[in-house]
């Protein structure tokens, strides 16, 4: 067989991997097609590969797109506590509507919508499944008015830089503000939400207890002729805050004060939710939000003189109005990290040399996987093989005794990531598989780049994980022909990172609160490890995976696997 006929056959093995990837399961590609023998086509194993585990410390956590909300306590990693803080402005529309004479506030809630998707709709009821939540549970959450000024721009850089905020920020803690008995805003109040509304009906909130819930939310007005009107929207987090502490703060505030959001945002700095720990017993849950779709909504009514139609005298009405503000400008995600021993002691132990026996992937302040190919004069000796590479995978097996997902381990089965990102970390960018990749997924936009994949591939569905497997074979050619002709197609051997993702569409990066440098086991040089990807910063999970020492078996090892044809000429 030529080589026009195994590209051929290549091109229809592609085709096809790329539909069955859109398989809602997500099946492994190809597994059992390409093989040692079929098509002429060889594997080679043989590349030196060390990979270890790197602690990430505190991390850059401000002005993420998604941000952690709750308690979840690991078996395997410990207990990741998130709270969260954000600016706040004046919706538009109340700004060209300034408050009237005599305003008093009948109620005030707050609702920042989950991550859902409708799954029925019974009698006009209908039915959600929330995405996006880990565990289950109750949770003491406090909402606190926000005493610390979020700057744009660093005052420490003369106001050139932005401002970074580092997960552990122990400002908002000591800035915290709440209500007095008259509602008055002080330091170390009583926290504003007091109340939750669910399904319309307000609820005892005085224990502090919380839960996410994944029931419609119902609400109940009044129209112009006094009858009920009842709407419905998607799940949400819905509480009643301290109409007292809102009525000094925003209504009876001074007109300066609420004309513009510049202005608006100094004297309210927005709010701090505050997780604290629960006594309860009943689990831990933690939820992925989008904050920024989240409004604090102020229900009053105010003086409205009314001339009768002979303009001879004035009445009096009291109508009803609206005054929303919005959950924007900057925010910080806080994240608390209590470590297991075992944790600690895998991350203190590192192997830089031949690599280490387990790789501990964490998000938030957490551990990354730091991946090295190719020892001193292997590089070199593939290049003039003049390979055709057809395939090019890193295949990470899930240690799942550490994970504790085993029968019989007697400790509840962690959740584990459903997708790992593999980087560049030497130029903190994408790996070139991943610009190349251009396939999406319209129902699920994290599950896109399935050919790049890192997808959890599990034994049945929703089952305990097997593997992860990422394909770099666009990466793994351009490493062998070295064609440094094309930039855009960079042929230089650089060092990988591995980490937990919450979507891998987003590919910014964080900065480290202390950098530090990372040393190279086959050169004298080292890289330095700064940042960090901004999606691992979001996400609250881990996996442990087999890593690169001699001590593992060798089905579980990581290794490089290259699919290759001799390179022919074509009659």
């Amino acid at each position: 067989m030529n080589y026009k006929t195994v590209r051929s056959f290549f091109l229809f093995i592609s085709i096809t991997a790329f539909f069955a990837s859109c398989d809602k399961e997500y099946n492994d590609i190809g597994t059992d097609v390409i093989g040692e023998d079929h098509f002429l086509v060889d594997k080679y194993t043989g590349a030196s590969v060390v990979a270890f585990d790197k602690s990430t410390g505190a991390v850059q956590s401000n002005n993420l797109p998604v941000n952690p909300l709750g308690i979840y306590d690991n078996p395997t990693f410990g207990v990741t506590k998130a709270g969260f803080v954000t600016q706040a402005e004046i919706d538009i529309s109340n700004l060209n509507n300034a408050i009237g004479n005599n305003p008093l506030v009948d109620s005030v809630y707050i609702s920042i919508p989950y991550f859902s998707s409708r799954t029925a709709i019974t009698s006009g009821v209908s039915t959600y499944e929330l995405d996006s939540i880990y565990g289950s549970g109750k949770m003491k959450l406090k909402i606190y008015e926000n005493g610390y000024y979020l700057n744009d721009l660093d005052p420490a850089t003369g106001f050139e830089d932005a401002q970074r905020f580092f997960n552990d920020d122990p400002n908002i803690e000591s800035y915290k503000r709440g209500a007095a008995g008259d509602g008055t805003s002080i330091p170390n109040g009583k926290q504003l939400n007091d109340l939750l509304v669910s399904e319309g009906n307000p609820t005892d909130f005085a224990d502090d207890h919380f839960t996410f819930s994944n029931k419609e939310i119902i609400t109940k007005t009044k129209n112009d002729n006094n009858e009920d009107v009842i709407s419905r929207s998607a799940p949400a987090m819905r509480m009643k805050l301290n109409k007292d502490f809102f009525q000094k703060k925003i209504l009876d505030a001074p007109a300066a004060k609420l004309a513009n959001n510049a202005s608006f945002r100094d004297y309210f700095r927005g709010l701090y939710f505050k997780m604290e720990d629960d006594d309860s017993g009943d689990g831990t849950t933690m939820a992925m939000m989008d904050f920024s779709k989240g409004t604090i909504n102020i229900a009053y009514k105010e003086d409205k003189i009314i001339r009768n139609k002979a303009n001879t005298a004035d009445s009096l009405t009291r109508p009803a109005k609206k005054y929303v503000i919005n959950l924007k400008g900057n925010t910080i995600s806080l994240q608390q990290h209590n470590e297991t021993a075992d944790y600690n002691a895998a991350l203190s132990t590192t192997n830089t040399t031949v690599g280490d026996e387990k790789l501990y992937l964490k998000g938030g302040q957490g551990s990354i996987a730091v991946i090295d190919l190719f020892g001193p004069g292997e590089l070199e000796a593939l290049r003039d093989k003049k390979w055709l590479v057809n395939e090019a995978n890193l295949t990470f097996y899930i240690d799942r005794a550490s994970m504790k997902s085993e029968e019989g381990s007697g400790v509840a089965k962690p959740i584990e990531p459903e997708r790992l990102y593999l980087y560049d970390l030497t130029n903190k960018r994408p790996l070139y598989d991943y610009a190349t990749d251009g396939t999406t997924y319209s129902t699920k936009p994290k599950f896109a780049k399935v050919i790049h994949d890192g997808i959890i591939q599990r034994e049945e569905v929703k089952g305990r994980g097997v593997k992860y497997r990422i394909r770099i074979t666009n990466y793994m050619r351009n490493l062998l022909k070295h064609n440094i002709a094309d930039p855009s197609k960079d042929s230089t051997n650089v060092r990988i990172g591995l980490a937990v993702t919450e979507s891998i569409n987003i590919i910014s990066n964080a900065r480290l609160k202390n950098p530090t440098t990372l040393p190279l086991p086959f050169t004298n040089t080292s890289t330095t490890f700064d940042r960090l990807p901004a999606a691992s910063v979001m996400h609250p999970l881990g996996t442990v995976l087999w890593g690169s020492a001699p001590t593992v078996a060798d089905d579980k090892r990581l290794k490089l696997e290259i699919y290759y044809t001799e390179e022919t000429n074509s009659n």
